[in-house]
């Protein structure tokens, strides 16, 4: 899913009497992951047999662990409203939520 800016929100307005303003809207888009974005950091360790080992070695993702995750990035998007009025804060969550279906 691309970015979502306000003004993007601010044109799925599903209330026509009512103007939604962008300069309102605050969207924070945020990323939560182990240090390699989507990749699995345990792919980028070596492994060493013992103190000994100069070699070290890879090693398959289900030899390491069988409780890995299968997803190593999650992304949490909130949208927040300046104006506390709430029909301004019920039109920007509908708004929100307008946008989020063009994407499914």
């Amino acid at each position: 899913m691309p970015t979502i800016t306000p003004q993007e929100i601010a044109g799925f307005n599903p209330n026509p009497s009512l103007s939604l303003h962008p300069a309102d809207i605050v969207v924070h888009d945020a990323k939560f992951n182990y240090g390699k974005g989507r990749e699995n950091p345990v792919d980028s360790v070596v492994f060493y047999r013992d103190a000994s080992d100069s070699r070290g070695m890879r090693v398959r993702r289900e030899k390491v662990s069988h409780m890995l995750p299968v997803t190593f990035q999650e992304r949490i998007l909130r949208v927040y409203s300046k104006d506390r009025d709430e029909e301004v804060v019920a039109a920007v969550q509908g708004a929100f939520r307008r946008c989020l279906r063009q994407y499914k």
